[in-house]
């Protein structure tokens, strides 16, 4: 039986997609007689919803589940600034690196979950110090992320350190878990690795047993339930509903919070939009799935620009899950997934566009909801949790 180590930014009762996938992870790798730790800071994400903590550490048992909560800095503005995210990104690795270091003999692999980035630091000191196994999960191509949305410039000292430190984490961990196949591509593109680099495809997936059609009557009312943040496209369908509110009466429900959740609520406010789009804020994960059944229609748009052609929004298998279809936009990944479900449709990145969609799903019934049971069969087959818990074990215990 493996003991296996986890180091994460995020974890329940955090409300991010990672959270949610890291807890069901964890979880279903306990059913699969694993013995599984999880060293996370003291909720923080979204930023502003959480009190700042200030004790080292606490320790709590969830569904078997051995979890230490550390201490690191929390951000307080909704929006914080740099210094202020890389005190978060920064001191948490390190702390985590003192427990790696003082408990070598309870674990034998560790994983560790990026973005951010730096949440490999401790995972690189195992390896090296300890000889543990390291199992490096790559959610996101955080560096070249942060350079197409302008937090970080292309020739700035801190995107070289980061491509430097990437390159030499990926090229030292025994296993590199990445969430979509366009990552495996684009990391190979741009890194010289090792011969015998290998990648397992370890996808977001959705909880089925948690996510599933609930018998509830549908409303006019399109969903987007999921980060309010940098990457996110919320613009386009909000603007949108100046003409699908008129026309067929359809409110947009926002569950979530984030970063730009501020703006976009200005933005309807200018914009007059209050009858159309509400701000639901944070919502319990366990009734989500009643949000999405009394829903006709899902939206997950993130923005359109080539550093982000390998992004999935985990929200899309959760719309699937519950037989909802949906309207996303981007490039790449997204397309594809769309293309080969058959669950949903992709938009171009501003409100025209989404209107088309909106108007091409609503007009016809029939047409969505034969779309709504696609989805649910394309996730049961391809990104059910607890298949992706098996794949991992597997790949850990050499039974690949």
């Amino acid at each position: 039986m493996s003991k296996l180590l986890i180091i994460t930014n995020n974890f329940p009762p955090e409300k991010s997609g990672n959270a949610s996938r890291i807890y069901d992870l964890a979880k279903n790798l306990i059913k699969l007689d694993s013995e599984v730790t999880v060293i996370c800071p003291h909720p923080t994400i979204p930023i502003g919803n959480f009190e700042r903590r200030g004790k080292r550490k606490t320790e709590e048992e969830i569904d078997g589940i051995a979890v230490n909560k550390i201490w690191t800095w929390q951000p307080r503005d909704k929006d914080p600034s740099f210094l202020s995210r890389m005190a978060y990104y920064l001191l948490f690795p390190l702390h985590s690196l003192i427990y790696v270091l003082k408990f070598r003999d309870e674990y034998d692999v560790i994983l560790t979950t990026s973005p951010p980035l730096f949440v490999h630091l401790p995972g690189l000191f195992a390896k090296k110090l300890l000889d543990k196994r390291w199992v490096l999960d790559i959610r996101d191509l955080w560096i070249d992320a942060s350079a197409g949305l302008g937090f970080v410039k292309d020739d700035s000292l801190l995107k070289k350190l980061s491509e430097i430190f990437e390159r030499t984490c990926l090229n030292l961990s025994d296993l590199v878990s990445i969430t979509t196949l366009k990552m495996e591509e684009k990391l190979g593109s741009k890194y010289r690795l090792k011969e015998d680099a290998d990648f397992l495809f370890l996808p977001n997936g959705v909880d089925m047993e948690t996510f599933f059609p609930r018998d509830v009557k549908k409303q006019d009312q399109i969903i987007y339930a999921g980060l309010l943040g940098h990457a996110q496209d919320m613009v386009s369908p909000i603007l949108a509903m100046e003409k699908i509110g008129d026309e067929y009466g359809f409110v947009l429900k926002i569950i979530g919070d984030g970063d730009k959740k501020e703006e976009l609520e200005r933005l309807v406010g200018s914009r007059g939009l209050e009858d159309f789009v509400k701000f639901e804020g944070l919502v319990p994960r366990e009734k989500i799935p009643e949000y999405l059944s009394r829903s006709k229609i899902g939206i997950a748009p993130i923005k359109g620009i080539e550093s982000l052609d390998y992004a999935v929004p985990s929200k899309i298998f959760e719309y699937m899950a519950c037989e909802l279809p949906y309207i996303s936009s981007g490039l790449g990944e997204v397309e594809r997934l769309t293309e080969g479900s058959g669950a949903g449709l992709v938009a171009k990145n501003d409100p025209g566009s989404f209107v088309e969609k909106l108007t091409y799903l609503l007009e016809d019934e029939k047409r969505f909801r034969e779309m709504g049971r696609k989805g649910r069969k394309f996730v049961q087959n391809n990104f059910d949790r607890k298949k992706i818990a098996m794949r991992l074990k597997d790949a850990i215990e050499g039974r690949r």
